[in-house]
């Protein structure tokens, strides 16, 4: 919030692309970068802009006006100027103009001092479970509410929205580019640095949410990419479509390195690198209820695929364990959860999750990265339960949220994740927020952090964690955009436009650089780097945060069962996946 607040003595305004009247042509300030920069050469980069005569892209995609401005409003001296120029004709007209002069003052008072009367009210969001958790925090309706701020205009008094989550406070700035640089080029370091590198350090900072933009796409996919999945040391991403194919990407020059036919008959959900395979065993799971395992040659050459497993269902999730090389744990939409062994013949039933004796359809399945034998699963209510595969008949623990309890509430799990070490898990519900448990906690314990402004309806959406110690909380949403929080404030630090089509499914982080993969509608792959000189403006995040608020409230006002959206989003999807495949 204060970063996005500023006053200047002269009115701006923004333009259609975020920035403002001046950045264009004519202006002072250096053009920004293009994600084509990051590839070409200066020749290249040259020759296109004396072709283009300088003028900007005009794509979806184009970077952030790079004068870094922000929203500007009058000040005192703007208004009083402007009443210099413009005398009152009679002694009526005047006191009216002092009136609106003096509510102007006011306002960019308010505007410029706003942060510190805030800054009471949103520390309390910012630490733990004391203001967002607990069996006293507000129920799920309350939290959507947003907070209003009368502004006196001298005539009539006006209400301005301003979403709860953008009140929150930011966390200060850890890390340093000049210090961090002359420590590594000296060998000299702080105490507090010793444990981590200068790329881990670099990667859980600030500094590279913040300036994270567009490199490329990487285009081959005639369907949406449900699938993401880097291998152990991030040379290989492998991505699964609804075309059926799955294609192994040497995405750092954007180039396919590999494709091949999954052997699915329906949309293909996950695919994944086994680990300890040397990239050459690739595990995959579809709406058709198989897993089936590929294997590629090392000239980069797919063997073949044969089926593992498969379930009643659609299969959404699978989860391996760099402990356990030889299995898959998969879950369906039948509410079994199969262990996999690569070196028997047949798959083992191992779990059937049910509430009451209601079987739940599952969507997520994540193993405990510390720990082989843990894992947790999400899907059709509201618990995340915690298994042993030791005991895999007995339920360990159940998470949700507290306020879920009411008897109408309908929120499913569509994902729930760990973070690096186990310690926390997160999870994703259809029609509400992402919530942020503490695996150290007993049975039934309530969530410690929440997250909130986007909206999570139309699909099976993912959550991921972002950084090498977890610091970050990435998400995308059926507006089409890609949202990060700050895992400790829970405030907004990123906010990009991450898909045409609207909705963004599959966010897949690095596992040792701050680059981030994500899909969803589009049938392409996009490629984030930390590349982008200055903090973004976030032009568009207020009213995109009011916008998906209304609309969940909508949603849930209407009495809708959540699901029916998405049995038609599935029969669309089928549909078109069909008239792509006659076409072709």
């Amino acid at each position: 919030m204060d970063d996005k607040m500023e006053c200047s003595s002269e009115e701006k305004k923004p333009d259609a692309d975020g920035g403002e009247e001046g950045s264009g042509e004519g202006s002072s300030k250096s053009p920004s970068r293009t994600p084509a920069d990051l590839v070409e050469g200066p020749e290249s980069k040259r020759g296109k802009i004396e072709s283009e005569g300088g003028s900007s892209s005009s794509s979806k995609f184009k970077k952030r006006s790079s004068s870094g401005r922000r929203n500007y409003r009058k000040t005192s001296k703007d208004d009083s100027s402007s009443s210099e120029e413009s005398a009152p004709h009679n002694e009526s007209e005047g006191r009216q103009q002092l009136s609106d002069d003096s509510s102007s003052d006011s306002d960019a008072l308010n505007i410029c001092l706003g942060n510190d009367r805030l800054s009471s009210s949103s520390s309390s969001s910012s630490s733990s479970s004391s203001s967002t958790s607990g069996p006293d925090s507000p129920s799920g309706l309350d939290r959507l509410k947003l907070s209003k701020s009368e502004v006196s205009d001298g005539h009539h008094d006006e209400e301005e929205e301003q979403p709860v989550v953008l009140l929150k406070n930011k966390p200060s700035h850890k890390w340093h580019m000049a210090q961090e640089i002359t420590a590594r080029q000296y060998g000299t370091s702080s105490k507090s640095q010793v444990p981590k590198l200068f790329t881990d350090r670099f990667y859980g900072s600030r500094h590279a949410v913040e300036r994270l933009e567009l490199m490329y796409k990487l285009e081959d996919h005639h369907g949406c990419v449900n699938a993401l999945h880097f291998n152990e040391s991030g040379t290989r991403l492998v991505s699964g479509s609804d075309d059926l194919r799955v294609i192994v990407w040497d995405w750092a020059i954007g180039k396919k390195y590999l494709a091949f036919e999954s052997g699915h008959r329906s949309n293909v959900f996950q695919t994944k690198f086994m680990p300890g395979s040397n990239d050459t065993l690739i595990a995959t799971c579809a709406r058709d209820g198989q897993v089936r395992l590929a294997t590629l040659s090392s000239t980069g050459a797919c063997r073949g695929t044969r089926k593992l497993a498969e379930h009643n269902q659609s299969v959404h999730k699978l989860s391996v364990h760099p402990e356990c090389p030889e299995e898959i744990l998969s879950a369906g939409e039948d509410g079994m959860v199969y262990n996999i062994d690569l070196r028997q013949s047949t798959a083992k039933k191992m779990v059937v999750v049910r509430e009451n004796t209601r079987k739940v359809p599952l969507y997520s399945i994540s193993s405990h990265p510390l720990d082989q034998n843990e894992f947790c699963v999400g899907g059709r209510d509201q618990f995340i339960r915690f298994y042993d595969k030791r005991f895999p008949k007995q339920i360990v623990k159940r998470f949700k949220p507290q306020h879920m309890n009411e008897p109408k509430a309908s929120c499913q799990v569509t994902c729930a994740t760990y973070s690096y070490n186990g310690a926390e898990i997160l999870a994703s519900y259809n029609d509400d927020d992402i919530f942020l448990f503490d695996t150290r906690h007993s049975d039934g314990a309530d969530y410690v952090h929440r997250y909130e402004g986007h909206r999570n309806s139309a699909t099976v959406k993912g959550v991921n964690f972002f950084g090498p110690r977890s610091e970050y909380v990435v998400s995308g949403s059926d507006c089409g955009h890609i949202f990060f929080w700050d895992k400790e404030t829970e405030a907004i630090l990123q906010f990009m436009h991450g898909d045409e089509n609207g909705v963004v499914n599959c966010l897949e982080p690095h596992p040792h650089i701050p680059i981030l993969a994500t899909s969803g509608l589009d049938e392409d792959v996009k490629i984030w780097i930390p590349s982008y000189e200055e903090a973004p403006a976030l032009a568009e995040l207020k009213q995109t945060v009011i916008s998906n608020t209304k609309c969940r409230l909508d949603e849930r006002s209407g009495n809708t069962e959540s699901f029916d959206g998405q049995m038609l989003w599935f029969l669309w999807r089928q549909i078109r996946r069909s008239n792509a495949t006659r076409v072709s």
